[in-house]
């Protein structure tokens, strides 16, 4: 077989007959099923979630023209679904569409993909559904399950901790519903559709009775935009990106196309009435959320349940909780339903094994497609991190979207039949419109639909190079600056003479408008996000699609349809049909006249008169070359950015071996858990004031116990994991690091305020929004770091009378401070403020935002704690002075700066240690206190550690824990079991007392999974106040 036979064999496309009604499905639903089955998909758990990040991190209220902007862009794609929808009504969406518009090769790689994305999307949505029960139930299930059958892996890795049975029985409940019949699984999608609608409509009508439209007049913090656009243009539109993913799922409305009762209008109906209720539900969801509270004080993760506590109606966190279950599910059910149908419509076409194209005869629905990719789902839910695999997802979904768009445009300039009685007329479709100096001899000679095609080549091939050079931020620089320009009037040109051509006058149901402009929009939009996406997630997808260019080479080149229609047969799309009927009937004598009578119509385009196209060569048509040459395009720039990406990653990795000699990975080995869950148990039933919680994260204190002084300490830290702490010095000398501390300790020392028996920043500061946020290390010893962006946050917003909101940047104090520490432990406690004041530092928010300059970028899915080896694992990251390429400002502009930095207490850990820092500090801590008080800062630690609380606001305390100490849940905890590990830096908050027990309050940095929602409560005595405790003044 040569080369010429495998590429007509590979660009082949699908011959399927317009409005072409035959199935072996059932024709059952109806628009309104349709319609909620796309509104279930789309809307899901995401309305909850999705809002509130984008708010509190990136919009603001903006968030509303956020949701329009992405609406509209998702809009454009689902009307070109739409149209093939009309078109042709049949199983497999945007498979089945390329299949027919741009052959088999790009049709496979298209139902490849979107076979994995509905496997994915399905086991993630059961993990969540799951995670969701979970959390209501304080963990039960978690800690049940691990408890019973033992931790699978670390979290972070592709296997999940534990084996999911929950979401596996999810999934073999709604593939059930499935099997049994797509009236029966709609009905049920249904139902909690409407419970998730009525959930959201009574949002929106209670929240409106708290709404203040203050919360939308005035100037933002930053004093420059306003607070209806707080992060300005940029940032609503950096959130229609993010927003955007909230739509996806309307394609799964085309997989319904065999089933439903009258697909060509059922199907573009139920689009945009979809897509209607979907826009107008985020729309008054977000909007309303805006107006309940400021943006700054919007809870990330739970947002309305944050607001309706916020407005004194906690009990509204229940119904919202509802509508998230119901969410859930319908997307659940979403995903369930699309994934059988675009197995079987592969499997019917041959690419794929045939025995998953067998219908039941009973419930007319792909059984064995049902059963064989429910349990490939439920393995996946039970077994792995889909978290992990979450990101791939958006490449599938977008390059789908894409691939039907540049369909739509082809078939919309080809030649179509002006009627059934003469099919060998053919009308302008593909022919220039206007005549072109020079240019439009060359197009006459081309076949109808060439010159449209390689201008959307070309148009393609312009968007992607301008994503490129946005992506790689070559676009800065004078020559990318150049290319960016020739890529926009290369882009535009090319729309331009596309719509200088007649499009063919075919009559359907319903037809996109605005072509090209609007597939073309799709386009832009699609490929931009595309090329901003990671590389690693460019490189699952070349893995995944080598498996499934082995399947298709060796089972499903050889068994497709079109294969067995005939070798000698290249068979086109139905567009094509009437042309090749035509060809065969005109013998070579009419060649000559039916030439002629082209080219006389040529120099008459107002002319009417149909026209026979002469018989085409046997030759890659124009959506063969289109892919070819798509193809090609798409690898050299993919090419191009791997390369450019991976380049500073490996030039930057270590590839030495790291030493371990010890276990500190978790979840636990076998003997770790049982003395672990015996410590949980010990502490249950022998403390009065705290409870314990297993946690499978807790790691050992085998090599960090205190019996060892400082300098063994950090000598076996050496031998197992390569990071020595506090060792290096760092220049800066004592009286250096004390110029504000005697002053500020007078200051307070005379001082006189009544001290209250309870006082909690979160209070007295509610409008802060940083005082309120749980900050999460991830995988590094930043504890220190994170403490200190927290109280510089808050101490920041305190000192500017709440008229500065921003979150001080975790990442830039770790990465740019080589003095105050690094992921393996933090240095002298003073210095990040000392280079707060010095310097400054950005803003910047937490892991997986776009909140500030530089938010924080170390992975926080490992665990609550991370294990120490993790520490290793992520190097601290270089200092980089750059912003967030979303961001307003420049690195430059963005620094904030204090006015002070002082110490409130500085005792050793290690009196008995000879380490350099061991000695300076008690150097530091005669000058502090003998000069001041004549004796030790121990006995006024209490009184002038609440005095500085009530009067400046939180600050930054470091105090040696203990292995139980990770067990905390709840209560006032109040004693050590287990060896003392390490010193730990939180962040000091308050005090109180509760049944005659007094308490300091810490913001801890693991997340609000651990302690009471991320916060723990200590008794107070000489282990609990921090010996080390730092601040600053803004």
């Amino acid at each position: 077989m040569g080369a010429r036979s495998l590429r007509q064999r590979l660009m082949r496309t699908k011959n399927v007959a317009e409005g072409d009604l035959t199935t072996q499905l059932k024709r059952c639903l109806t628009t309104f099923d349709i319609t909620m089955l796309g509104v279930g998909h789309m809307i899901g758990a995401g309305i909850y979630v999705l809002t509130g990040a984008v708010i509190k991190n990136t919009t603001g209220p903006a968030i509303i023209g956020s949701f329009f902007l992405s609406g509209v862009a998702a809009l454009l794609s689902a009307l070109c679904y739409a149209e093939f929808g009309a078109r042709f009504p049949k199983a497999g969406s945007a498979y089945t569409y390329a299949y027919v518009g741009c052959g088999e090769l790009w049709a496979f790689i298209i139902g490849w993909n979107i076979v994995l994305e509905h496997m994915l999307g399905a086991a993630a949505i059961a993990r969540s559904w799951s995670g969701y029960l979970d959390a209501l139930m304080n963990g039960y299930i978690s800690n049940a399950t691990i408890s019973t059958i033992g931790p699978l892996a670390e979290k972070g890795s592709l296997i999940g901790t534990y084996p999911d049975v929950v979401a596996v029985v999810v999934i073999l409940v709604g593939a059930i519903f499935i099997a049994i019949g797509s009236k029966a699984a709609t009905n049920f999608n249904t139902f909690f559709t409407v419970c998730n609608l009525a959930v959201i409509s009574f949002v929106v009508m209670y929240g409106s009775t708290f709404i203040d439209f203050n919360n939308w007049q005035g100037m933002a913090p930053d004093g420059i935009h306003s607070r209806f656009m707080p992060y300005g243009v940029d940032g609503m539109l950096a959130g229609a990106a993010s927003c955007f993913f909230a739509y996806v799922g309307f394609d799964g409305l085309a997989t319904a196309g065999e089933e439903a009762k009258n697909p060509s209008k059922s199907i573009p109906h139920a689009t945009y009435i979809s897509m209607a209720i979907v826009s107008i539900a985020y729309i008054l969801m977000s909007g309303i959320l805006s107006l309940m509270l400021p943006f700054e004080a919007v809870h990330p993760h739970a947002a309305f349940a944050d607001a309706f506590a916020f407005v004194g109606s906690p009990w509204a966190k229940y119904l919202v909780s509802v509508g998230s279950i119901c969410g859930i599910t319908t997307s659940l059910m979403g995903a369930l339903f699309s994934l059988p149908r675009c197995v079987y419509a592969m499997a019917d076409d041959g690419l794929i094994f045939g025995w998953w194209a067998r219908i039941n005869e009973k419930t007319q629905t792909p059984v064995n497609a049902v059963i064989t990719f429910t349990f490939l789902t439920a393995i996946i839910a039970l077994m792995f991190d889909v978290e992990a695999l979450v990101d791939f997802l958006s490449i599938g979904t977008l390059l789908a979207y894409s691939i039907v768009s540049a369909s739509l445009v082809i078939l919309r300039y080809q030649p179509s039949a002006i009627s059934a009685q003469e099919p060998h007329l053919m009308d302008n479709g593909g022919r220039l419109r206007v005549c072109i100096p020079g240019l439009s001899p060359i197009i006459d000679r081309m076949e109808p639909g060439y010159s449209v095609l390689y201008s959307l080549i070309f148009m393609i091939f312009c968007i992607t190079s301008f994503g490129a050079l946005l992506a790689s931020k070559f676009h800065w620089t004078v020559f990318g600056s150049i290319l960016l320009l020739l890529t926009i009037i290369g882009g535009i040109g090319s729309l331009l003479f596309i719509d200088m051509h007649y499009q063919n006058r075919q009559q359907l149901a319903f037809k996109v408008f605005l072509v090209p402009y609007l597939p073309a929009a799709s386009l832009l939009i699609n490929i931009l996000m595309m090329t901003h996406l990671g590389v690693m997630t460019w490189i699952r997808l070349g893995i995944w699609m080598a498996i499934g260019f082995a399947i298709y080479l060796m089972y499903g080149l050889n068994h497709s349809k079109e294969e067995k229609a005939g070798a000698e047969k290249i068979t086109k799309s139905s567009t094509y049909n009437s042309v090749i009927i035509a060809s065969r009937i005109t013998d070579n004598k009419k060649k000559k006249k039916e030439s002629y009578r082209w080219k006389e119509h040529m120099r008459d385009h107002s002319s009417d008169r149909g026209i026979t196209l002469k018989k085409r060569k046997k030759k890659c048509g124009p959506c063969r070359f289109f892919c070819k040459t798509l193809c090609v395009c798409f690898a050299v720039l993919i090419l191009l950015l791997v390369l450019a990406i991976l380049y500073p990653i490996v030039s930057d990795f270590n590839f030495g071996p790291v030493k371990r000699d010890v276990d500190w990975s978790a979840p636990h080995n076998s003997n770790k858990e049982r003395s672990m869950r015996a410590m949980t148990d010990r502490i249950n039933q022998d403390s009065k004031t705290w409870k314990a919680r297993y946690n499978p994260f807790a790691h050992s204190a085998d090599v960090l116990s205190l019996n060892n002084p400082i300098d063994i300490v950090n000598q076996r830290l050496l031998e197992v994991v390569g990071v020595v702490t506090h060792t290096v010095k760092d220049g800066i000398s004592p009286e250096d690091r004390m110029v504000d501390t005697i002053e500020h300790l007078r200051e307070l020392k005379n001082l006189v305020i009544v001290l209250p028996s309870s006082f909690d920043a979160r209070e007295k500061w509610s409008r802060c929004s940083s005082i309120h946020q749980i900050s999460n290390q991830g995988a590094c010893g930043s504890c220190w770091a994170m403490a200190a962006a927290s109280v510089m946050s808050d101490r920041l917003c305190i000192s500017s009378n709440y008229s500065r909101q921003e979150t001080v940047s975790a990442q830039d104090i770790l990465s740019c401070c080589p003095s105050c520490g690094s992921c393996g432990g933090g240095g002298f406690l003073i210095n990040p403020f000392k280079q707060w004041k010095d310097r400054g530092f950005v803003s910047g928010g937490s892991y997986g935002s776009n909140e500030g300059c530089k938010p924080y970028e170390i992975n926080n899915q490992c665990g609550y704690p991370c294990a120490i080896d993790y520490y290793t694992k992520n190097r601290t990251p270089s200092c980089d002075e750059k912003c967030n390429p979303l961001y307003r400002k420049n690195y430059t502009d963005d620094l904030i700066k204090s006015r002070k930095a002082y110490w409130l207490r500085s005792l050793p850990f290690y009196e008995e240690s000879t380490d350099w820092r061991v000695t300076e500090q008690k150097k530091i801590k005669d000058a502090m206190f003998k000069e001041l008080y004549g004796t030790t800062f121990t006995s006024d630690a209490e009184l002038l550690l609440k005095t500085e609380l009530m009067v400046y606001g939180p600050v930054m305390g470091c105090l040696i824990i203990g292995e139980s100490f990770l067990l905390y849940d709840s209560g006032i905890f109040d004693s050590e079991y287990g060896d003392w590990m390490y010193s730990h830096c939180m962040r000091v908050i308050g005090w109180g007392e509760e049944g005659g027990v007094k308490y300091w309050t810490f913001a801890n940095s693991w997340g609000r999974n651990w302690g009471e929602n991320g916060f723990i409560r200590m008794k107070i005595d000489d282990h609990s106040t921090p010996a080390d405790i730092a601040a600053g003044i803004f």
